[in-house]
């Protein structure tokens, strides 16, 4: 997951681990690109705004670069633009803050078990 705002952030690794699942949370994209753990990213839960590289310039380069990794959009930004070009990047959903947890979830485990 790839957010700026800490309490999200929390939030969201509580959700997912209740389900058992595992979470590596980044509060930037530029922290993300780094890290090495990012190779045992399956989904990548990403925001629109960050600071610094924007959510939609990182999900950019990781297409161009080849990189599956699926990707949901869970952003404050409800902009149909900016929606409509991240499904364009190949975004599996674009959720608007604050979301409904089950549907969360769903979008999620679609990802994981290969719906997306």
């Amino acid at each position: 997951m790839v957010d700026d705002d800490e309490a999200i952030r929390e939030a969201v690794i509580d959700l997912l681990e209740s389900v058992g699942l595992h979470c590596i949370s980044f509060e930037s994209a530029e922290q993300y690109l780094v890290d090495p753990r990012r190779t045992d990213v399956r989904c990548l839960i990403l925001d629109v705004n960050l600071p610094g590289m924007s959510g939609l310039e990182l999900h950019r380069r990781l297409v161009e670069a080849h990189d599956g990794t699926p990707v949901l959009f869970l952003t404050s930004v409800d902009d149909p633009p900016v929606r409509e070009r991240a499904m364009q990047l190949g975004a599996r959903t674009f959720f608007s803050k604050p979301v409904d947890s089950a549907l969360l979830l769903s979008g999620i485990q679609d990802c994981l078990m290969g719906g997306c």
